[in-house]
């Protein structure tokens, strides 16, 4: 799946700081939730204008590939949504070793571990 780890190779970010950031109720976990947070945050840090649209402009070519559903150039925020749903599926299918609908420890270092072999 193509989603696997969207937010350590859009942010460009160490896995340490990743945890530290989705891990909003600090449990050591990242829940399904909160990866769909996550990646759902990537649509805001992007859309500089704030018109509630991703394109080339403000958003690269790896993140339209990967939320633009309708492939007209454009991420609205409920493709977004869609994408950050199917992302957090993806990162815990591939990563979530133990299968706890979480991930921790190791499991976090798979989505930039992913990354950097696509």
């Amino acid at each position: 799946m193509k989603t696997v780890g969207a937010v350590a190779a859009l942010l460009v970010i160490a896995t340490p700081a990743f945890a530290a950031g989705a891990d909003k109720d600090n449990d050591g976990k990242i829940t399904r939730a909160e990866l769909t947070a996550v990646h759902a945050t990537l649509f805001e840090a992007l859309d500089h204008n704030k018109d509630g649209v991703v394109d080339s402009r403000e958003g690269d070519a790896h993140f339209l590939d990967l939320a633009d559903f309708d492939r007209n150039g454009k991420v609205t925020r409920e493709e977004n949504a869609t994408y950050a749903s199917e992302a957090a599926a993806g990162d815990l299918a591939n990563c979530d070793a133990n299968k706890d609908e979480a991930l921790s420890g190791d499991e976090v270092g798979c989505i930039t571990a992913a990354d950097s072999s696509q």
